[in-house]
Formats: structure tokens, sequence, C-alpha cells
């Protein structure tokens, strides 16, 4: 599951990557250290995924947008500070954000988990999806993405 779990931090890393791309967010000036915090992840999906799994999820996406970018401070923010993560308003999560000093929220989730055994191979498909709201200006983009990770 450790596998797995790296497999979705990096595909959160593109949706972040994405959303700056997209004009969804703006992208920080040389120098200028933008805080995003990550609400916990949620299962949207009927895979029943563990809390420990949508834990290591985001440990990993925070540790990979850690470690691929100096201009981003990720934060985790724990699940007592927001009690119900995927019915949360907009303004729910940008005032929790504020609260924790951050530009942007991300919450997420996975929408589907499959796999499949071919031999001593299982193959594991994982689509997720990622909202990510803007502190100061209350807008959410909704980002989707799948990636696929083998594990002998």
């Amino acid at each position: 599951m450790s596998g797995f779990a790296k497999t979705a931090g990096g595909i959160f890393s593109l949706f972040l990557i994405f959303c700056w791309a997209s004009g969804a967010g703006v992208a920080p000036s040389q120098g200028q250290l933008v805080s995003v915090a990550i609400v916990p992840f949620h299962d949207a999906s009927d895979a029943a995924a563990s809390s420990e799994l949508l834990h290591k999820i985001g440990q990993e996406f925070s540790r990979k947008l850690t470690l691929s970018y100096r201009d981003i401070l990720p934060r985790l923010i724990g699940g007592d500070a927001l009690r119900e993560p995927a019915t949360a308003g907009v303004s729910e999560l940008a005032a929790i954000g504020k609260q924790q000093g951050a530009r942007f929220v991300v919450r997420g989730g996975i929408l589907a988990v499959t796999s499949e055994r071919s031999g001593q191979d299982l193959r594991c498909g994982l689509e997720l999806f990622a909202d990510v709201v803007d502190t100061d200006t209350l807008t959410i983009s909704s980002l989707r993405a799948a990636g696929e990770g083998v594990e002998t």
C-alpha cells in the first residue's frame, strides 16, 4: 500500500501544477512563499479506503510538494480543525485556510480504485479529485486525474 500512496501523492502534485497553469491560482513570484493547507483526504468511491491510506496519500502529497517546489509551503490540517472536509463549503474551507495562514486550501479524495493481478505483478489504478480553494477570492477549481502503478 505504501507504493499506492506514493502514486496518489504524485498524481495530486500534478493537480496543483495544473491548477496554477490553468490560471486558477496566482503563480508565486520568485522568492515568495505560498502556503497551501491540505485538509484530510476522503473516500468518495465504493472502495472503502482505510483512514491510514487516506492519511498516507495526504502525507505523500505534502512531501512531494515540499521537495518539488521551493516556493510552496504545504501544511497538513488535522481532522479536528475541520470535521467533515467532504461536505464543507467554499467559505468554510477558506476560513480554515485563513486561520492557518494559507493562500490556498486543497481538499482531495479518491473517486475510484482498481486492481488487477498479472502473474507476480499487481497493477493498481487510482482516480483522484482535488478542489483548490483560493482563500482571498473564494474561488474553487475542481480537478480530476488518474494514475496507475505496478507493484511486484
